[in-house]
């Protein structure tokens, strides 16, 4: 115990002078990283930035972790969330999953101050769609004048399940704030400056960053001073009340529901007795009230009249966001790699776009339809919608939102912003 003390003691009186060490007191750890001479970075993986979200704290909002004595190593990834859909046997993952991970310049120094990129993984807001980024590439690619953070944060209904009552609503955003406070406490031990953080992200990533933005009506916490929003991701935006049927049928299939199990005070407590496994049995995506399958992702954030005052568009349209610079971008082609290929007929597209967003009238969709003629001389014949459905949902869901909070962006007067679309090749077979 007193070598590990004398070690840390040293390490912390270096430096300043010769940059971040291996070893890094932080708020809450002391934590031992591993340089890389042949790429010039150091990394630290898999440090708490809260307390594991089990047991009592299923469902609740992130709690700070408990501090451990002596020095932890940073070897390994945490493992990252639970995902709708995943197999519960996948040892990868688990409910145990708020972790980061810091790469820096190893020349870095505690004074060096260099702006940090905070990476939001996409997945749907249903997976951690880009667990264990490798930012040590990044960091190369800035010549080494960056530091950057990816984390993990809850999914599916781990973050972002709610009752209306005892469950507070958006856990998996909330998450995400968490460990942007951890940034603002820590970042500067890693040679980080915590006044210059940048978000980026893309898909859901990018959904995140332009939640963010709006959160609590658009205060600005001092928690990021720019962005970079790969595909903006706006899938269907439910209230509280709206998704209580998602809660409802969740419960009814653990046997948790009111009526099916005595044994609980409530529904909520037996949904804590139940193990990961036992969830993740019954994790799977059920269709919208009146749609007619299930989404591709049916687990999002919610209009909780905190955290998320009103649907991103208006929250935009009223300026109740932080204004700070932007890169906004989507890719051509972004909605391909979700539509279905054997989509055959216009009433099949019609159909896929009523499950994603079940709130489309008739004569909306015939609007769509208007606006996207199938060009496609095949018809009749396998697959021959596809590329229509895709030119439609790709719009609708990635492009469309980038380009409003653009125009938003511009309208309200913010500096330095900027759009780009690069050109990605995709068969139209």
């Amino acid at each position: 115990m007193r070598a590990n003390f004398v070690l840390v003691a040293l390490s912390l009186a270096v430096s300043c002078t010769l940059g971040v060490q291996n070893v890094v007191r932080t708020n809450c750890g002391v934590y031992n990283g591993r340089n890389s001479a042949k790429d010039g970075t150091t990394r630290w993986l898999g440090m708490r930035y809260a307390a594991p979200p089990v047991g009592d704290l299923r469902f609740e909002a992130p709690q700070d972790p408990q501090c451990v004595d002596g020095i932890q190593e940073a070897f390994r990834h945490g493992k990252y969330c639970l995902a709708t859909g995943a197999s519960p046997r996948d040892i990868q993952t688990s409910e145990d999953c708020l972790f980061l991970d810091v790469y820096a310049p190893t020349n870095a120094s505690t004074s060096s101050r260099l702006p940090v990129f905070f990476f939001i993984q996409g997945g749907g807001f249903n997976s951690n769609g880009n667990p264990n980024l490798d930012g040590r590439r990044l960091i190369q690619a800035s010549n080494h004048s960056i530091v950057v953070v990816t984390f993990n944060y809850r999914v599916g209904p781990y973050g972002f399940i709610t009752d209306g009552d005892e469950i507070t609503p958006n856990n998996g955003l909330l998450d995400q704030r968490k460990a942007l406070q951890w940034v603002q406490t820590n970042i500067a031990k890693f040679g980080g400056d915590p006044r210059h953080v940048v978000l980026g992200g893309a898909s859901a990533g990018a959904a995140s960053i332009s939640l963010q933005l709006a959160a609590y009506g658009g205060q600005d916490y001092g928690l990021f001073q720019g962005a970079a929003a790969e595909s903006i991701s706006f899938a269907t935006v439910l209230t509280v009340e709206q998704s209580q049927y998602q809660y409802d049928n969740f419960t009814h299939r653990l046997g948790c529901a009111h009526g099916q199990n005595s044994n609980f005070t409530s529904s909520l407590a037996c949904l804590r007795s139940k193990t990961a496994a036992q969830l993740q049995a019954k994790n799977h995506n059920i269709p919208y009230p009146g749609a007619s399958g299930p989404p591709l992702y049916m687990w999002n954030p919610v209009v909780d009249g905190d955290l998320l005052r009103d649907v991103t568009y208006n929250s935009y349209a009223q300026g109740n966001f932080v204004k700070v610079p932007m890169l906004i971008g989507d890719d051509t082609n972004g909605g391909t790699v979700f539509t279905p290929r054997n989509t055959s007929t216009l009433r099949q597209s019609d159909e896929f776009l009523h499950n994603q967003f079940p709130y489309l009238r008739p004569d909306q969709l015939s609007t769509i339809n208007k606006l996207y003629p199938n060009a496609n001389a095949s018809c009749p014949a396998a697959g021959c919608y596809w590329r229509q459905v895709s030119d439609a949902y790709g719009d609708m869901r990635y492009m469309c939102p980038g380009l409003y909070i653009s125009s938003e962006l511009e309208h309200r007067g913010v500096q330095g912003t900027w759009n780009y679309r690069p050109v990605v090749n995709i068969s139209t077979r």
